[in-house]
C-alpha cells in the first residue's frame, strides 16, 4: 500500500520568469514547517514545556508559503509558481494477489524453532487477525511449509503401520498360530517405543529423515524376536518346559542376533561421520535405524522370552512346515543348494558376472543430490532486457499467468513486479528470485496436492515459459522452492567461479553459460552477475556553472527534483 504524499509541481516558465530556483523552494518549505521543543517556562509556580509548533494542517497552509520576493518587493507564494495536491506515493512495483492488489507478508521461523509448532501459533493468530479486517479483505496462505512436514510425516507414518502389519501378516502365514504372531505383535510397537526414547535423548525431532528412518527399521525390527521365537518355540515342541524353553531359547541365539544386529547398525555407523548437508539430511535417518535395532534387540532378548512362557504351548501339525506347498519349496531349494555345492566355480563366476554387470549400470542409472519433487506450490523469476519499464514487465507477467491461471490445478496466483517497498522476498524466493528492478518479476502459483491434479509442477511450468516472449537478454527461471529450503540450491546444478577480477570473472561466466545452454535437456539457465541498467549522464561544465554562480552539487540537485523530486518535511 502506497502512503499519501503532497506533490508541488513546479512550474518551469513561472520559476524562470520569477527567479525561483527548486532549492529555494524546498527551503522555505522546510523551514515553515517545524515542530521543535525548548526549554521551560515558570509562570505562577507552575513550571510549562516550551514547543515551537509550525507544522502545516492543510494545503491552503502550503501554497500561501512565501517562497521569494518580486523585484518591486511584492511576496511570491507557493501557489503563484505551482500545482499542489494530495496524491499516492509513486511506486515502482507491483503486487498482486488473484490480480487484486495485494500485501504480501513473508514469515520466517527462528533458527531451531519448530516448523509446524511455529505455524500452528501463526495460524491461530491469522484467524484473530481476520476477524479485524474489513469484509472486503482477504487473508489467504500462498506457501505454507508446516503442512507439506505434516502430510509427509503422516504419510511416512501410516506407510511404517501399513509395514508393521504386512509383517505381521506374512509372520502368520509361515508360522501358522496366534501365539508367536501375537509375541512379535507386540515387540513391534515396543521397539518403536523404545526408539522414541532414544531419539530424544538424541535431540531429534519426529522430522521427515527420522519417521523415514523409522519406517525403514520397522521392517527389521521383527528380525530378532522372529529369530528368538522360533527357538522357544521349537524347543517346547521337543518338549522342554515352556519356562525353560524361553530362558534356554533366548541366551542359545543371544550372541547370534547381537552380532546380527551390530553388523546392520556397522553398515549405517559411518553416516554419522558424513560433513556438509549430506550429513545433516542423513543422519538423523541413519541414528533412528541404529536405534530401532539396538531397541529390538533389548526388546527380543528381554521381553520377548517373557511373553513366550506367559502364551506358548506344544502344539500338533503348526507351522509352515505343515503345509503341503512349503515342503515342495523346501524340497526345490535344497536342490538348488546341493546343485550350487557340487558346481562351486560356476557358480562364483555367475555371480561374478551379475556383479560386474550391476556395476556397469551405475552410469546408465545416473544420480542426484535430491530428487525431482512435485510440490504444490511453482515459483517462476523472469527478467526482460535492461530498460523495460515497469509497465511492459506487468503485462509480460499477466501474459504468463494468463498461460495457466485457467488450468483446474491452479488454486490461485499472484505476481510481483518491480521493487515493492518494505517487502522482503529474498526470504523465500533467495538472491535469484527477488525483483530488483521494473523490468524484473516473479509469478507465484498455489497448486492442487499432486494426488488431486492432472498436471505435475513441471508441465504447468512450461506452459508459462511456452508463453514467455523471445527477447534478446531475456530470462525465464524456474525456481525449485522445496530443493532450495532442504538443499540449499536454487537450481539442479550451479557452477560458481572465483576470482579477484571482476571483467574477467563476467567473461567466463559468459563462456561457461553459453556451453552449458546448448547441453540437451539444460533449461533455464541464468547467471547471478547482473548487467547494470542504461542511463544517461549529465556531464557538468564546471567553468560555465561558476560563471553563472552555479556548482556542480547545485546542478544534481535541480535534475534530482525534477525527475525524482525531493523531500521537503512531513504533513
Amino acid at each position: 500500500w502506497n502512503d499519501n504524499e503532497v506533490h508541488i509541481l513546479l512550474d518551469p516558465v513561472k520559476i524562470k520568469e520569477f527567479g525561483i530556483n527548486p532549492q529555494q523552494v524546498q527551503m522555505a518549505l522546510m523551514a515553515n514547517n517545524v515542530n521543535m521543543p525548548a526549554g521551560y517556562l515558570v509562570r505562577r509556580n507552575k513550571e510549562f514545556r516550551l514547543r515551537t509548533y509550525g507544522q502545516f494542517n492543510s494545503l491552503d497552509e502550503i501554497k500561501n508559503i512565501v517562497v521569494g520576493m518580486t523585484k518591486d518587493y511584492k511576496p511570491i507564494y507557493l501557489r503563484d509558481i505551482a500545482e499542489v495536491k494530495l496524491e499516492q506515493e509513486e511506486s515502482r512495483g507491483i503486487a498482486e494477489f488473484n490480480h487484486k492488489k495485494a500485501l504480501w507478508i513473508m514469515i520466517s521461523k527462528e533458527s531451531g524453532a519448530n516448523t509446524v509448532n511455529v505455524m500452528r501459533r501463526v495460524n491461530k493468530e491469522i484467524e484473530e487477525i481476520k476477524k479485524l479486517l474489513p469484509r472486503q479483505t482477504s487473508l489467504d496462505k500462498m506457501f505454507d511449509m508446516s503442512e507439506m512436514v505434516t502430510r509427509v510425516i503422516k504419510r511416512t507414518a501410516s506407510n511404517g503401520i501399513v509395514g508393521a502389519l504386512l509383517a505381521v501378516l506374512f509372520i502368520y502365514l509361515f508360522l501358522r498360530s496366534w501365539r508367536p504372531t501375537l509375541a512379535i505383535s507386540l515387540a513391534i510397537p515396543l521397539s518403536v517405543i523404545a526408539t522414541f526414547i532414544a531419539i530424544y535423548a538424541a535431540g531429534y525431532t519426529l522430522n521427515v529423515m527420522t519417521m523415514v528412518g523409522l519406517s525403514l527399521g520397522v521392517g527389521m525390527l521383527v528380525d530378532n524376536a522372529v529369530v528368538v521365537i522360533e527357538n522357544i518355540y521349537r524347543r517346547i515342541e521337543e518338549g522342554e518346559n515352556r519356562f525353560v524353553a524361553a530362558g534356554k531359547g533366548a541366551t542359545q541365539v543371544g550372541m547370534a542376533i547381537t552380532a546380527s544386529t551390530l553388523t546392520t547398525i556397522a553398515v549405517f555407523f559411518p553416516v554419522l561421520f558424513v560433513p556438509g548437508i549430506t550429513g545433516q539430511l542423513s543422519r538423523g535417518l541413519a541414528l533412528t535405524v541404529a536405534f530401532s535395532l539396538l531397541a529390538s534387540l533389548f526388546v527380543a532378548l528381554t521381553l520377548v522370552p517373557v511373553i513366550a512362557a506367559q502364551i506358548f504351548k506344544k502344539e500338533r501339525s503348526a507351522g509352515m512346515e505343515a503345509t503341503k506347498w512349503f515342503r515342495k519349496l523346501r524340497d526345490k531349494y535344497t536342490a538348488a543348494l546341493k546343485w550350487a555345492l557340487h558346481h562351486k566355480t560356476l557358480t562364483i563366476a555367475v555371480v561374478g558376472f551379475i556383479f560386474l554387470l550391476s556395476l556397469a549400470l551405475i552410469p546408465v542409472i545416473g544420480g542426484e543430490f535430491i530428487p525431482k519433487m512435485d510440490p504444490a506450490f511453482a515459483q517462476v523469476f523472469f527478467s526482460l532486457p535492461q530498460g523495460t519499464p515497469m509497465e511492459q514487465t506487468y503485462e509480460v507477467a499477466n501474459q504468463l499467468l494468463a498461460a495457466v491461471e485457467e488450468e483446474p490445478d491452479v488454486l490461485f496466483s499472484g505476481l510481483v513486479v518491480g521493487t515493492v517497498a518494505g517487502s522482503e522476498f529474498d526470504i523465500s524466493g533467495g538472491s535469484q528470485g527477488t525483483p530488483t528492478n521494473v523490468n524484473e518479476g516473479a509469478i507465484y502459483l498455489r497448486l492442487k496436492y499432486k494426488e488431486h491434479r492432472k498436471l505435475s509442477n513441471e508441465q504447468i511450468v512450461n506452459k508459462m515459459r511456452r508463453a514467455f516472449p523471445s527477447l534478446k537478454n531475456a530470462k525465464f527461471v524456474s525456481q525449485n522452492n522445496m530443493s532450495q529450503m532442504i538443499g540449499g540450491i536454487s537450481a539442479d546444478i550451479e557452477v560458481k567461479i572465483y576470482g579477484d577480477d571482476l571483467d574477467v570473472l563476467r567473461r567466463l561466466a559468459k563462456v561457461a553459460a553459453d556451453s552449458i545452454k546448448n547441453i540437451p535437456g539444460v533449461s533455464d539457465y541464468d547467471l547471478s552477475f547482473k548487467e547494470g541498467r542504461p542511463e544517461l549522464r549529465i556531464v557538468v561544465n564546471k567553468e560555465k556553472c561558476a560563471r553563472l554562480g552555479l556548482s556542480a552539487a547545485e546542478v544534481a540537485s535541480a535534475v534530482h527534483t525534477y525527475t525524482l523530486g525531493a523531500f521537503a518535511g512531513r504533513f
